[in-house]
């Protein structure tokens, strides 16, 4: 009797223990999924933000006057921020962007952030807060264009995470830049203009000119 009630102790103790370990490997699976997925999403947010840095960049200086570049020096570096709580649609786009008076780089700005939300619809999971900031600096020789994807998403064990770190969501950033070029008539025209003044001053020695002009005029006794 005493036999058997040791193996009906010992058959209990390794369920109980088979409960524990089968519960532990199935959070530990869960938990390494959920990362993959979350390591998955910022590629998508930095292939999004790479990929639309490179458009903007490259439809920037299209349909522009050689002159507006006059105009978008004396502008400056102008930077806009835009946050969206809750899942992207278009309602709350339109919300975010409505048609108002603005400059035409400020246009341009606002129309790169409407396309990075848009590109942000599809998404594994849909994130608590998106923030994207779009930056254009203006240099007299590089001008750039920034662009930084923010998203904030819950995780499981969330209030474990804010017990160690204040917060219970972990956040995901992408940020990539590119240059803008000048369109290839810019290009063409300034060639065009340096060579006609290096023609002209060949002709036209000004320095000969100067001394011309210096010797011909009255000397003050």
């Amino acid at each position: 009797m005493e036999v058997r009630k040791i193996i009906a102790t010992l058959r209990g103790s390794f369920t109980i223990e088979a409960v524990l370990i089968m519960s532990a490997v199935l959070v530990a699976v869960f938990l390494l999924c959920f990362s993959f997925m979350l390591m998955y999403h910022q590629v998508l947010l930095t292939q999004a933000a790479s990929a639309i840095a490179q458009e903007a960049a490259h439809n920037w200086t299209r349909g522009n006057t050689p002159y507006y570049r006059v105009f978008e020096l004396a502008a400056g570096s102008q930077s806009l921020t835009e946050t969206i709580t809750g899942s992207l649609d278009e309602q709350k786009i339109r919300a975010v962007f409505p048609a108002s008076e603005k400059t035409l780089v400020e246009k341009k700005l606002a129309a790169i952030q409407k396309n990075t939300f848009a590109q942000l619809f599809r998404s594994i999971k849909k994130p608590d807060k998106t923030t994207v900031e779009v930056s254009y600096q203006n240099g007299l020789i590089l001008r750039e264009i920034q662009i930084q994807i923010t998203q904030e998403m819950t995780i499981p064990l969330g209030h474990l995470k804010k017990f160690f770190t204040g917060k219970k969501t972990v956040v995901l950033q992408a940020k990539s830049s590119a240059v803008v070029t000048d369109p290839a008539e810019m290009i063409r025209d300034l060639d065009l203009a340096l060579e006609y003044a290096t023609k002209v001053n060949e002709k036209l020695d000004f320095n000969r000119l100067l001394r011309k002009v210096t010797g011909a005029a009255p000397k003050k006794e």
